[in-house]
């Protein structure tokens, strides 16, 4: 198990401290969601997609609209009921940064959060020191 953390953790670092990897990844995931390909993200794009991932998964019980549209509301930042890839990158950020923060939280190690492409591989994280007893 500490294996797979590690290796979450170093996979996010990646993403996040490397723009032009963040990039790719956002590009991706915006891709596989924008169905009619117009450069933005609508709610049954959005419906669609969380679907198809929860039965990809074996998730028996899916959001319904309304819980939906609720999270959609979240990504869709300047409220023109529509996510663009922007918005989407905003809320790939965080969600990564909350990952990698919870792998670093169970690995016990001290992890700057910054935006991507601040950082850079050699700023490895420190194991937390433990006080002697």
């Amino acid at each position: 198990m500490e294996h797979d953390l590690q290796h979450t953790f170093e996979s996010l670092s990646i993403i996040l401290e490397d723009t032009n990897v963040f990039n790719r990844v956002v590009d991706r995931v915006f891709e596989e969601l924008d169905v009619d390909n117009n450069q933005s993200l609508d709610v049954a794009e959005f419906q669609g997609y969380i679907e198809t991932t929860c039965k990809r998964l074996g998730v028996r019980e899916v959001p319904n609209h309304d819980q939906v549209v609720h999270v959609f509301k979240h990504l869709d930042l300047d409220n023109d009921l529509a996510v663009c890839k922007d918005e989407l990158a905003v809320f790939l950020h965080h969600l990564f940064s909350e990952q990698r923060r919870a792998c670093a939280d169970k690995l016990a190690v001290r992890v700057a959060v910054q935006p991507p492409g601040a950082g850079s591989r050699k700023d490895s994280p420190e194991k937390k020191s433990r006080p002697q007893g």
